[in-house]
């Protein structure tokens, strides 16, 4: 009897320290983002003309990825003092999921890649329509400084302890990137831009519960 109960209270403080184990291993989670901007002008006759904002960025941490491409219009009328101008429609792609695609970023943030296919649509006066799909590629290029940002916490309620520790690089950076419209086949060089961005993080919790 005192044997069975030895083996007993044996086997229960192994399962004790499996579950105390196992309620206690790291979890680790990693993020990659960029974001970019371009401003284009385009000239409609002597006294109009617009501008364009495309913006393209993405954010994936690992478990979530989420990824976006616009474009924004402002039709402007010159006139004495101020230029006029007004919104137009915009036009939005969303994707969750890179299927073909690509992103790269180097481990200095030095450089970096993204290339997506979107489905885009068209939002004007509240109507939406679809806009057919846009493929883009972006070239990044890190400029000035390596920015780097550290955070530790320790987080304690009860029996319930929590431990985080998280660092995090950016950069600034210059951006190229090409727009191909699939249906048409059609291009548009997007040039170079100064604003945009590249950043990635990692960070390790680790949790204790009675």
């Amino acid at each position: 009897m005192r044997r069975l109960v030895v083996i007993i209270l044996g086997a229960t403080l192994l399962l004790s320290s499996v579950a105390t184990h196992a309620s206690a291993r790291p979890e680790r989670s990693t993020s990659r983002s960029y974001n970019a901007f371009w401003h284009l002008t385009r000239k409609v006759d002597a006294d109009t003309y617009l501008n364009i904002t495309w913006y393209a960025g993405v954010y994936d941490s690992g478990e979530g990825f989420w990824s976006d491409l616009y474009k924004y219009v402002e039709r402007c009328q010159r006139g004495p003092g101020r230029d006029r101008c007004h919104s137009g429609p915009y036009m939005v792609g969303v994707i969750e999921d890179l299927g073909d695609g690509a992103f790269t970023l180097d481990k200095g943030l030095d450089t970096g890649t993204f290339d997506a296919t979107y489905p885009m649509e068209i939002y004007d006066d509240g109507e939406e329509r679809r806009a057919g799909r846009i493929h883009i590629t972006v070239g990044l290029t890190g400029t000035g400084d390596l920015s780097v940002s550290r955070q530790t916490y320790y987080y304690e309620e009860g029996c319930l302890r929590v431990r985080f520790s998280g660092s995090w690089e950016s950069r600034q950076a210059t951006a190229t990137g090409t727009l191909t419209f699939v249906r048409t086949g059609g291009t548009l060089d997007l040039a170079s831009t100064e604003e945009a961005n590249m950043s990635q993080g990692r960070s390790m919790t680790i949790t204790h519960e009675c």
